[in-house]
């Protein structure tokens, strides 16, 4: 991508496993750096907890409901600082799941071009109580309305599913089938096993 303009391309077709470690290397130099929306201000990092979460088929899956490639969302969410740091608030909530360290949720949306798509990445940012806020996960949502895929609101496909359900967001949540063709099974069980234990205990 060059930066600025926010276009992506890749083309070819990596495994899952490749595609987390081509993500580890790419933000293995923001790593608990502070990253600041222009917008806002507002300041979060990203921790291996946070890249983990990023990376997990539950993520992608999101982007692949959305009308996306697993390939398309890791190559989007290498520019995640950029993205960022230029990206628009759209939503700021307080934590439907009553997690004791976290003040509020907000949601920022960047238009992108992925593979000459349209698309927004959106990014959710945790504010904290103590201690920085953390940059939570990125996903892509079409802008295309006549993809059958792509979700059927502005502000569908957000990041946390118990937090779209509580919303009214997303009705058609539940429905997270995976096309085995586009994402292997046996990489999501092996790729997701290390992250069962990781979600926000930062």
């Amino acid at each position: 991508s060059t930066k600025g303009n926010f276009k992506y391309l890749i083309k070819d077709t990596f495994s899952f496993s490749n595609l987390r470690d081509m993500l580890k290397n790419k933000l293995s130099f923001i790593l608990k750096k502070d990253i600041t929306n222009k917008e806002t201000g507002l300041t979060g990092i990203i921790t291996e907890a946070e890249r983990n979460k990023i990376s997990s088929s539950k993520a992608v899956n999101k982007s692949i409901q959305n009308g996306f490639s697993k390939e398309e969302h890791f190559k989007v969410a290498e520019d995640i600082k950029n993205i960022f740091e230029n990206a628009s608030l759209i939503q700021k909530h307080k934590d439907y799941k009553n997690r004791k360290n976290i003040l509020a949720v907000y949601r920022f949306s960047k238009s992108v071009n992925i593979n000459n798509k349209e698309a927004n990445a959106k990014i959710t940012l945790l504010e904290k109580m103590e201690g920085k806020n953390k940059i939570y996960t990125i996903e892509l949502d079409s802008l295309d309305r006549s993809n059958p895929l792509s979700t059927p609101y502005s502000d569908a496909g957000l990041a946390v599913k118990a937090q779209d359900t509580r919303d009214g967001v997303r009705p058609n949540a539940s429905i997270a089938k995976t096309d085995d063709k586009t994402i292997p099974n046996q990489d999501l069980k092996s790729a997701d096993e290390a992250l069962q234990n990781t979600d926000l205990k930062n």
